[in-house]
């Protein structure tokens, strides 16, 4: 699987109260890139793009929850509130 991924219309962007993400929706692969704090282990480094099962919808005021590929079902992190969803 490609882990390099060009802009397009399954991108999509959002801002935490603590982190920036960026999903290709298509590819099924999400990544933060840049935070306020290091990123937890689950995250991996900031910039790297990791494959994911879920994730929950993205509304403002609203923690997101994400379940990476590697978790079992109903394991996952979940983030700060979103603060903006990105075009």
């Amino acid at each position: 699987m490609a882990m390099d991924t060009g802009e397009g219309e399954t991108m999509r962007r959002f801002r935490t109260e603590n982190s920036t993400y960026e999903m290709d929706t298509e590819a099924r692969l999400i990544r933060r890139i840049i935070g306020v704090n290091p990123p937890t282990p689950r995250q991996g480094p900031d910039g790297h793009w990791r494959p994911y099962r879920a994730v929950s919808p993205l509304y403002v005021g609203y923690r997101v929850f994400i379940t990476y590929a590697d978790m079992a079902v109903g394991k996952g992190t979940i983030t700060s509130p979103v603060v903006e969803v990105l075009p």
